[in-house]
């Protein structure tokens, strides 16, 4: 029993890959579906992605790094009434820059999206996940915390690794009021930049390397990623918190 029927989920960054395909996954599962992003177009797409799948969506166009629209979004829940799924999938790449070359005031910016707006929203919507008795939180991390093979992604990566030390903080913080918080990380995924990648010369050698050194021989869908992210918003993971969950094919493997 995959335990979502009834449930309210929150996806926040909802766009045309994983927050996508994760709302609809949740909705397929049961879940009635809050999706928010900054674009109105991605969140257009999305609602009508889980309409498509059978379930209702309420989608909320908001910069989560501003404190006043995080709280408007937690005016919409609080109107439903319920929390008890928060999937945060928002981040920024930002240039590729060495250390020795970077602007700090970029990285800040990195920081702000992909560390302190999680932690705000798990913050804001601490009140709503307590009335549940199965709130889970899944926080959306990246491999670049895991290995470090591509130059310049330097901002990225440490602030998702921070972000995935939060998940382990909140984990500990939070089971008292018996909410888990979990991550996944996802390597690389099958999306529209994947695609154009395949039609440059240059680019589709790289993708090639990258491909060889997956064992399962393929490029992930974000659907599949999608799918570690219902497990563990899931009664199916009702006893696993704290864990950053690999979801990459097999690209890297922890020891």
């Amino acid at each position: 029993m995959i335990g979502l029927d009834g449930t309210v989920a929150l996806v926040a960054g909802v766009g045309p890959g994983l927050g996508t395909s994760t709302a609809t996954a949740l909705a397929r599962a049961g879940a009635s579906l809050v999706v928010a992003a900054r674009s109105q177009a991605s969140v257009d797409s999305a609602v009508d992605a889980v309409s498509r799948a059978g379930a209702s969506a309420t989608g909320v166009l908001a910069d989560l790094t501003r404190p006043e629209e995080r709280q408007r979004l937690m005016s919409v829940l609080e109107e439903r009434g319920r929390l008890d799924v928060l999937v945060y999938n928002a981040s920024s790449t930002g240039r590729n820059v060495d250390i020795a070359d970077a602007d700090l005031n970029d990285w800040r910016h990195l920081a702000e999206v992909n560390l302190w707006s999680p932690i705000a929203l798990a913050q804001s919507a601490l009140p709503l996940l307590r009335k549940s008795d199965r709130a889970s939180v899944v926080m959306v991390s990246a491999m670049t915390t895991r290995m470090v093979s591509t130059r310049g992604r330097g901002g990225y990566a440490i602030t998702k690794a921070a972000l995935n030390q939060a998940v382990k903080t909140m984990a500990f913080e939070f089971g008292e009021d018996n909410i888990r918080v979990n991550g996944v990380v996802p390597g690389w995924m099958e999306t529209p930049t994947i695609r154009e990648w395949r039609d440059d010369p240059d680019k589709r050698a790289h993708l090639e390397k990258a491909v060889s050194q997956i064992p399962l021989g393929g490029i992930p869908h974000p659907d599949d990623v999608a799918g570690t992210i219902v497990f563990l918003a899931s009664q199916l993971s009702a006893s696993v918190t704290g864990e950053l969950v690999d979801s990459n094919g097999g690209q890297y493997m922890r020891g």
